[in-house]
């Protein structure tokens, strides 16, 4: 079938003098390389892409939406605590196919408040998500260094650096929206409880529908625990005062809603984290949608199952933790891409000097 060409051809020696050792000293060479490669390129295409436009608490992106087209009838999204997940992505599916005017945020869109799970986090708004209208961003304890612990982590002026600043508003066809910013309990929330009440007392209008979005939860459903914050009585006080009529939350991972003093809190933190009860205790992977009409507001619920698409998976693996160390020690980098290199020619010489004996040993027949 084959000519002697063939059976005498280097190529054919050569693999023929393959052991398995070979194989796996070429298998993970290649896989070392090519994952190296891969961080390279994706870490670079985040850093020359950034945040996409329709992303963040900026001015720019809240301005199209007050001087835009104002409607009798909107919907809008909310979604909470998706770490970055592949369950997230998901939901981000079905929030397109949503006819929405904006989504919000309410807090831990990252894994960990370290910059590399923000970028990890930034490469999946301008590659992943595909959400093409204004998206808006709460803090949340996962997303900022609040209580300066850690050290190297994204502090609150790098919060507003990448996303725009932490407290903000806006109106919409004849409704008010004000994104505050809560923390834990062991910290103070006062600076987002006076920016509320300050933003009221100038911008609540009589008959106006008001919505009010923070991370951390300060009324929740009997029988959940979850925690809440120092400034919690003044803020449902300021609430009460103003006729509040939506308030919502995260932090705890599932779905709670309760009604107190005519207003409706919305715990929706199921946007991808780990749900924290099972399905018949509101542990499920979700995203809101509220409905305006009028003086009407119908909410409905979009549920998601938990999934990790590989893509994803290699991709915060590279931004997150491969990238880090190339970055951070470099001349380790270089010294253990030398090693493999010189593991690899060493295993292909190998190959090469038994390839040859071959031939020699079938010449001497």
């Amino acid at each position: 079938m084959y000519g002697r060409g063939f059976w005498d051809s280097i190529g054919y020696r050569f693999l023929k003098s393959v052991n398995i050792q070979d194989v796996l000293v070429f298998t993970v060479a290649v896989v070392f390389f090519a994952w190296e490669i891969y961080a390279l390129s994706v870490g670079r295409a985040t850093a020359r892409s950034g945040l996409p436009d329709n992303y963040g608490n900026f001015e720019k992106n809240m301005r199209p939406i007050e001087s835009g087209e104002q409607k009798d009838s909107f919907s809008f999204g909310v979604v909470g605590d998706p770490h970055s997940s592949g369950t997230f992505e998901r939901l981000c599916e079905k929030l397109q196919n949503e006819p929405l005017s904006f989504i919000v945020i309410t807090g831990d869109f990252s894994k960990r408040c370290r910059k590399r799970y923000h970028d990890f986090f930034i490469y999946q708004c301008a590659n992943t998500y595909d959400l093409s209208v204004p998206v808006f961003l709460i803090p949340g304890n996962r997303d900022v260094d609040y209580d300066n612990t850690c050290g190297n982590d994204i502090s609150m002026d790098q919060f507003r650096s990448m996303y725009g600043p932490e407290n903000f508003c806006f109106e919409y066809s004849g409704c008010l929206f004000v994104g505050v910013c809560t923390f834990p309990d062991h910290v103070s929330s006062a600076g987002g409880i006076d920016y509320l009440e300050n933003t009221l007392a100038a911008r609540r209008k009589k008959g106006q529908k008001v919505f009010v979005f923070t991370h951390v939860p300060s009324v929740m459903k009997p029988g959940l625990k979850t925690g809440t914050f120092k400034e919690r009585n003044r803020f449902i006080e300021i609430v009460n005062r103003y006729e509040v009529d939506y308030v919502f939350a995260s932090h705890y991972h599932g779905y709670a809603r309760s009604e107190r003093d005519g207003t409706v809190y919305l715990v929706t933190g199921g946007g991808g984290a780990e749900l924290a009860e099972t399905e018949s205790f509101g542990g499920l992977h979700h995203a809101m949608v509220l409905a305006v009409d009028g003086d009407s507001v119908s909410e409905k619920i979009i549920l998601a199952q938990s999934r990790q698409k590989p893509s994803s998976r290699l991709a915060r693996a590279s931004l997150a933790y491969l990238n880090p160390v190339l970055a951070k020690h470099t001349a380790g980098s270089i010294a253990v891409n030398l090693l493999v290199f010189a593991v690899f020619c060493r295993s292909f010489g190998k190959c090469l000097l038994r390839a040859n004996e071959t031939k020699r040993s079938i010449a001497g027949r």
